[in-house]
């Protein structure tokens, strides 16, 4: 499974106030949010939904870490009320870790 399956620009999303909108899959739906850039800063991209079925912030940080790098990603808000909140806590772990691994992949490949 994984969480975001497009990424669309509207904009420059490099800076603050830029927006992003974006579809994925989740729990069998697919999903459509625009999400609008809060802050960047250093390490940390802070981002807020701004529509969509949830609302709520999403804050990404990239640190070193010995040869490589630890990457965080806090997610806050209102879930969608399609299916009980455990169940969208563990969908979205497995989500967020698809798309960990993911970019881990992209990152390293040569």
């Amino acid at each position: 499974m994984s969480a975001v399956t497009s990424v669309q620009p509207l904009g420059d999303p490099t800076t603050a106030g830029a927006h992003v909108r974006r579809t994925g899959r989740f729990l069998g739906r697919t999903l459509r949010w625009t999400t609008e850039v809060a802050a960047i800063s250093g390490n940390r991209l802070d981002l807020t939904i701004v529509d969509g079925p949830m609302r709520g912030t999403v804050a990404y940080e990239i640190d070193a870490d010995g040869t490589g790098s630890r990457v965080t990603i806090r997610n806050v808000g209102q879930a969608p009320g399609f299916a009980p909140r455990w169940l969208l806590r563990l969908a979205m772990r497995r989500a967020l870790a698809a798309d960990l691994r993911r970019l881990k992949r992209l990152v390293e490949q040569p």
